[in-house]
């Protein structure tokens, strides 16, 4: 585990999407159809080597999000009020 890890093993990605017409529309309507981030919240375990099945099932499926055990969609003040 990094030394980060050790002190606090929490752990929160943002994702972002980054279609340019969503954020084109967004802008000029001045608010957002849909919410344009999301949050990841996890908790990180011992760091050990992945298995060579581990290794094939996430080439398979890169988008696994089981890890993570929260997430929450970003407020962005009056362009997201509405949703």
């Amino acid at each position: 585990m990094i030394e980060q890890a050790k002190d606090n093993p929490k752990v929160c990605l943002s994702g972002l999407y980054s279609g340019r017409l969503f954020w084109i529309k967004a802008l000029f309507q001045e608010k957002f159809s849909d919410y344009p981030a999301i949050k990841l919240y996890g908790e990180l375990d011992e760091r050990r080597e992945a298995t060579e099945a581990e290794i094939e099932r996430l080439k398979r499926r890169m988008k696994i999000t089981n890890v993570f055990g929260k997430a929450e969609k970003v407020d962005l003040g009056k362009m997201t009020d509405h949703l």
